[in-house]
């Protein structure tokens, strides 16, 4: 009986641990502004489009709108959190002005989950990042695009 016991608590053992490994989180490259300029708001300003996933609508089911995501200086600190829905039906991301720099967002990417993304926004550019694969879904591997683990295309990679 002792044995039996011995067994089944080292089978538990070995099932759990093997369930505790983690993996490290993926470390993407900066997302930089496309070769495109934006309307100027103020002087050393850019801008900053999400196109974060969808998020479920139970008013409107066929309008839904894109889920929040987070604004971080290089340091980690909390600059801002973004409500990314404007347009007639809510459905568009939010063109955010931004002071040109270096941050990170975190956001939810479609078939990915969470991210967190470096991103670097220029003086009157627009950074786009795209996480629910509207306007890139994959792009050739040329080295100017950052893409996730899964290959989705997220943004134009930082110079």
């Amino acid at each position: 009986m002792k044995s039996r016991i011995a067994i089944v608590a080292s089978t538990c053992l070995i099932i759990s641990t093997g369930c505790a490994v983690s993996s490290a989180p993926t470390r993407l490259d900066a997302v930089g502004p496309l070769r495109i300029t934006s309307k100027p708001h103020q002087p050393g300003e850019g801008v900053l489009t999400v196109y974060s996933d969808y998020i479920n609508n139970p008013n409107d089911p066929s309008h839904p709108p894109h889920g929040d995501y987070q604004i971080y200086s290089p340091d980690g600190a909390l600059l801002q959190t973004v409500h990314n829905r404007t347009g007639s039906f809510n459905q568009e991301p939010v063109a955010c002005a931004l002071r040109a720099g270096k941050y990170r967002i975190v956001a939810q990417a479609v078939n990915y989950g969470m991210v967190t993304i470096p991103i670097v926004v220029a003086e009157n550019k627009n950074t786009i990042v795209d996480l629910n694969q509207e306007l890139w879904s994959r792009q050739p591997a040329d080295g100017e695009w950052v893409q996730l683990p899964n290959h989705h295309v997220v943004g134009r990679r930082a110079q």
